[in-house]
């Protein structure tokens, strides 16, 4: 068997270890870097990272493209087993599959790099190591094509050396993906996005804010009301700290920033009209909250917050 058809297939045992380590990353909303292997995350990379996965050309037909990755390097690598115990006539078949196959997913591969670079422009390490992956496999599968137009024919005994070969490979892979899961979902590092750390924290916000918030302060403070004869804030960047929360496409030139107060009874109602928003146009609009408080015990609630 070709060397070619070898190293497709650790190339495509490599591709469903980086597609695991992204799934395992995007489900942690990156928390731990980009690539995953730093104690504190590197907050601008992995938002671009999170931005690029989570982005509309992030899925194809309503599938994730990390979904997509994972099952593309699977078949890859079990055509690529198939070659070497078939016969000649299935052989060409199934080489001719994998190339049509690779080749489909180069140029989606091409398609999504360029949105990533010139539209979104951001940049996901992983997702691009993918697209290299991708074009080493197309490169491979023709150079492969141009070598073996004659018939190539495979005695039992090589079939069985190469299977000892390929089996030796996917042990080792299957190594390294489980110690990487272990690693990035190491103890101590889970993410706080996820349950049950999620609603750990969300009880722990609810307690605090319980306890900071004065009923006799609420019931007698002064009823806030829309003014009219403030004028809209001119230059909205300068609210913006250097690195403040926001929802949605950081690139985007359109950006809605919500001021609010926590015992603003306006500002309550209108935020889960403003999530609706969020929802619907995270992709296109950049969302900055900046909190205002309005009255002194809102500063401890909107720290809590």
């Amino acid at each position: 068997m070709t060397m070619a058809n070898r190293i497709t297939y650790v190339i495509a045992l490599f591709g469903v270890i980086l597609t695991v380590h992204l799934w395992i990353l995007k489900g942690r909303g990156f928390d731990q870097g980009c690539l995953g292997f730093s104690d504190t995350a590197a907050h601008a990379t992995s938002s671009e990272c999170s931005e690029v996965v989570n982005s509309d050309a992030g899925r194809f037909l309503g599938v994730d493209n990390v979904v997509l990755g994972f099952l593309f390097y699977v078949l890859v690598g079990t055509l690529s087993l198939g070659r070497v115990f078939s016969r000649d006539s299935l052989r060409k078949a199934l080489s001719k599959s994998l190339l049509s196959l690779v080749s489909v997913g180069f140029l989606m591969s091409l398609y999504f790099v360029y949105t990533m670079l010139f539209v979104l422009k951001a940049t996901c390490p992983l997702c691009i190591t993918s697209a290299v992956f991708i074009t080493a496999l197309l490169g491979l599968q023709v150079l492969d094509t141009l070598r073996t137009q004659e018939t190539v024919k495979v005695s039992a005994e090589l079939a069985v050396k190469e299977l000892g070969l390929f089996a030796i490979f996917s042990f080792i892979a299957a190594a390294l993906l489980v110690g990487d899961t272990f690693f990035v979902n190491r103890v101590g590092t889970l993410s706080l996005s996820q349950q049950p750390q999620a609603g750990a924290v969300r009880a722990l916000a609810a307690s605090v804010l319980e306890e900071r918030i004065d009923a006799q302060y609420l019931t007698a403070m002064a009823p806030c009301s829309y003014a009219p004869d403030v004028e809209p804030i001119a230059d909205f960047q300068s609210l913006l700290s250097s690195n403040p929360p926001f929802v949605g496409n950081a690139h985007s030139p359109v950006v809605v920033l919500e001021v609010f107060d926590p015992n603003c009874p306006h500002c309550r109602r209108l935020h889960p009209i403003l999530q609706n928003v969020v929802n619907e146009y995270k992709n296109r609009v950049a969302f900055y909250f900046k909190p205002f408080p309005l009255w002194a015990y809102s500063v401890q609630q909107i720290e809590a917050i």
